[in-house]
């Protein structure tokens, strides 16, 4: 059958996160942000597949999706602030 040789060519978000591994979250903050290249359509982030993986496939990926501004780790020293007028 003829459908069966068509080949995905856009992808939203949540297709984009399951395909890398990345959450969707992640995703639409690297869209805003310019890393990787989308476009918003009717309220939803539309995505070409081979420019997605190009970009990941990219030399500085690690430094991109493992970078300080996607991931943050707690320090055993970092105080957070309790609750004000609420249960401690």
């Amino acid at each position: 059958m003829a459908s069966e040789k068509i080949k995905q060519i856009f992808a939203d978000a949540g297709s984009i996160s399951e395909l890398t591994g990345i959450p969707v979250q992640t995703v639409r903050e690297m869209t805003r942000s310019g890393i990787l290249p989308g476009k918003k359509v009717g309220g939803k982030w539309i995505y070409r597949i081979s420019a997605v993986f190009d970009v990941l496939d990219a030399d500085n990926s690690k430094n991109i999706v493992d970078g300080p501004e996607t991931c943050h780790t707690f320090d055993s020293t970092e105080r957070v602030p309790l609750n004000q007028g609420g249960m401690q």
